[in-house]
């Protein structure tokens, strides 16, 4: 039996103050599984309005299906929205592969404050210092000036020797992210994550400066074609919940594959449902990657069954039996 539960969730999130998405609940032998579907405003050019129509409609359909193959062979044809294709793949996809053990996808952690004035840099190293043993850590570098950016980044690598991933969200100049290089050898980052305004730009930087880069932004306006002779393209990050038709063509995953780019994902600030099952999507298609999972803590309080423990260097999937209701 398939039903589903809406949510609406405070968080602490300065940009989303409530998260609001659909719960999937499916009765499968002595088993209940969960997905979630919840479109991120801004990013998904979906609502959870439409989600709740476009699942009401064929839920009927939904009803026949009993495995993956199932799903797989009927939704060819039928035009889904991105956050629900990720919910019912993620569902049908623990039916056809049942995992009774726990299991565990490595992440990084992840540290946001944007800039306002000094005290922002250091509350920032100051959070930086503070982390417990990790992987890797993802800084937000977007909002701050480049002379408070540079003196930050140098501070940060003095203090830790965890590899750093910097993500400027596509809010930098190509001057002004040339000006950064100039201050850091190109191994002084895991990579630059959407460093420039224009992606397209990427060409003129990586000539000068061969810092590795990693796309998520720019792969969704432009698609992958046009950065496959990017020397510098090293990574490409995913968020399931808004690029899961991308992540189903086998035929694009052959591409990264060909040319050696390595593929991490990141949440679109799920909830535990959500985050288990990017980790099952993970563990199929990019196991050894640190995937920024690291987001639970957005939600006040965590609303229903937990099925993932997070730790400081993983998300564990913890084996269960959830007999309980969403």
């Amino acid at each position: 039996m398939l039903e589903f539960y809406t949510y609406n969730l405070a968080t602490k999130s300065p940009l989303y103050k409530q998260r609001t998405g659909v719960i999937l609940s499916y009765k499968f032998h002595e088993r209940t599984l969960l997905a979630e579907s919840s479109p991120l405003p801004g990013y998904n050019q979906e609502s959870l309005q439409d989600v709740l129509v476009q699942l009401k409609k064929i839920l009927p359909y939904l009803l026949k299906i009993q495995s993956l193959e199932d799903f797989n062979n009927w939704d060819q044809s039928y035009e889904l929205y991105p956050s629900l294709q990720f919910a019912l793949y993620s569902l049908y996809y623990q039916i056809s592969n049942p995992i009774n053990h726990p299991f565990s996808i490595p992440i990084r952690r992840f540290i946001h404050i944007p800039y306002q004035d000094d005290a922002s840099s250091a509350k920032l190293l100051d959070k930086l210092t503070s982390l417990p043993l990790c992987n890797c850590v993802k800084i937000k570098l977007g909002s701050y000036p480049l002379e408070k950016a540079i003196s930050l980044i140098k501070s940060a690598l003095s203090i830790t020797k965890v590899p750093l991933i910097l993500d400027f969200n596509e809010r930098w100049s190509l001057e002004k992210m040339q000006r950064f290089c100039d201050n850091f050898a190109p191994t002084s980052f895991e990579h630059l994550e959407d460093p420039l305004d224009n992606p397209l730009d990427l060409f003129a930087l990586a000539k000068t400066h061969p810092h590795p880069i990693a796309l998520e932004q720019g792969l969704r306006l432009y698609g992958i074609e046009p950065f496959l002779s990017l020397p510098t393209l090293k990574t490409c990050e995913f968020k399931p919940t808004i690029d899961m038709p991308l992540l189903r063509n086998a035929s694009f995953l052959k591409t990264l594959s060909d040319f050696n780019m390595k593929i991490t994902f990141s949440s679109a600030y799920e909830t535990a449902v959500g985050l288990s099952t990017i980790g099952y999507l993970a563990n199929q298609i990019a196991p050894l990657s640190y995937h920024g999972l690291d987001t639970l803590s957005i939600f006040e309080s965590n609303f229903l069954f937990n099925p993932i423990e997070i730790t400081s260097t993983h998300l564990v999937i913890k084996s269960y039996n959830y007999t309980g209701t969403a």
